[in-house]
């Protein structure tokens, strides 16, 4: 049998995705978008701009939850069939689950990792639809909080919350302003 080279890591695609320059996404591949990690806003693919948009309206309306922005979303390179990925923190995960219900919001429960890595308990996650969108939660403690916003000096964000993604939406959009 012939030689097989190994396929790229899911990180070295993704770091390949955000350095590399692309000018344009040809017309006819509307579901496929690669660009920089901070494209300009002309760069930035339409289904990333309409799910920041329906992500800071879920993360407003959970704003007593704290929430923040993370993964495709986030970093510019979210194509239309991508869900938006939130990270709450509450007193307790039962908290933002009834929150949601009494909004007669359905929702799935289910398991993620922990933000810390594998040596930590697993995190409830809850699944719901916004406008048609996938919204998936994950509901940390208070007082995981503070290891959320812990960033190394130059690292691209790998969390947003309100002020930030409403600032990154006004990058995108100079000519709206700001609210």
């Amino acid at each position: 049998s012939g030689f097989c080279a190994p396929l790229p890591t899911k990180p070295l695609v993704s770091a390949a995705i955000r350095t590399e320059p692309i000018t344009a996404v040809p017309s006819e591949a509307p579901r496929f978008c690669a660009v920089p990690c901070r494209p300009p806003a002309s760069l930035v693919c339409p289904p990333t701009r309409a799910l920041r948009t329906i992500a800071l309206e879920v993360m407003e309306r959970l704003e007593e939850y704290q929430p923040f922005l993370t993964g495709a979303v986030l970093n510019g390179s979210a194509g239309e069939h991508d869900d938006i990925h939130l990270q709450l923190f509450a007193d307790s995960a039962k908290e933002v689950q009834i929150f949601l219900l009494n909004k007669n919001v359905e929702i799935e429960i289910s398991e993620n990792e922990h933000f810390k890595g594998p040596r930590h308990d697993p995190v409830e996650t809850v699944s719901f639809l916004w406008h048609g969108e996938g919204v998936h939660a994950e509901l940390y403690e208070q007082h995981d909080l503070r290891g959320a916003k812990k960033q190394k000096a130059g690292d691209r964000p790998v969390r947003a919350g309100i002020a930030e993604l409403r600032a990154l939406i006004a990058a995108e959009h100079p000519e709206h302003g700001t609210e």
